[in-house]
C-alpha cells in the first residue's frame, strides 16, 4: 500500500492527483513506497496496453538528500524535479 502525506488542517491523506494525462503520487522516501509506485505503473501499463512516458515523468522529494533522489529516480528511470514545479497552474 502506498503511503500517503496529510494536508489542510482537517489532515486530509492524500496519496495521488490525478487530472487528464497526469498524475502525482505522494509518499514516503523509502525504498518500498518507491517499489509501489514502481508497481503500480506497470499494472497501469499492462492493463490499459498504454505506456508511461517515463521520459517525461519526474521524482522529487522534500527533506531528503539529493543522493537519496538520485537513487529514486534510477529505479524509476525518470529525472529529477526542480524545486519549485507548477501543475494545472498551481505552483
Amino acid at each position: 500500500m502506498l503511503d500517503s502525506i496529510e494536508i489542510g488542517e482537517r489532515k486530509t491523506k492524500v496519496s495521488m492527483l490525478q487530472f487528464a494525462d497526469g498524475t502525482l503520487f505522494f509518499s514516503k522516501a523509502n525504498l518500498q513506497s518507491l517499489l509501489v509506485v514502481k508497481a503500480t505503473l506497470m499494472c497501469f501499463e499492462l492493463a490499459s496496453r498504454l505506456k508511461v512516458n517515463y521520459s517525461k515523468s519526474k521524482a522529487g522529494g522534500e527533506g531528503i538528500s539529493f543522493n537519496h533522489l538520485l537513487r529514486f529516480v534510477s529505479v524509476l528511470n525518470c529525472d529529477v524535479m526542480k524545486a519549485h514545479f507548477t501543475y494545472l497552474g498551481i505552483k
